[in-house]
């Protein structure tokens, strides 16, 4: 695997929403987001950079029904460095 693209970093809740040529995460509009593009493989490079594997349908349409949903991001994840809580994530 080659380097990284530069620009891209999903580190925090800002850099997620951040924009560049494309808008990474579009909130309620998970067709117009980079994001659905890269992880569903529609888009290169496909994430994660570091797969396979890659995610699993399920773990995708989480993603997608979280940006559904308004990609709204809870004020206490926000205040622990705008990582998101994991307590709702299926194991694994």
């Amino acid at each position: 695997m080659g380097a990284l693209p530069e620009g891209y970093l999903l580190s925090s809740y800002a850099a997620t929403l951040a924009s560049g040529e494309r808008a990474r995460v579009v909130p309620g509009n998970p067709a117009a987001s980079e994001l659905v593009r890269r992880i569903r493989g529609q888009a290169r490079p496909r994430m994660p950079y570091d797969g396979p594997p890659y995610l699993t349908d399920a773990e995708i349409d989480l993603i997608v029904a979280w940006i559904e949903q308004g990609a709204r991001c809870r004020a206490a994840s926000n205040r622990a460095g705008g990582r998101p809580s994991t307590s709702a994530w299926p194991p694994g």
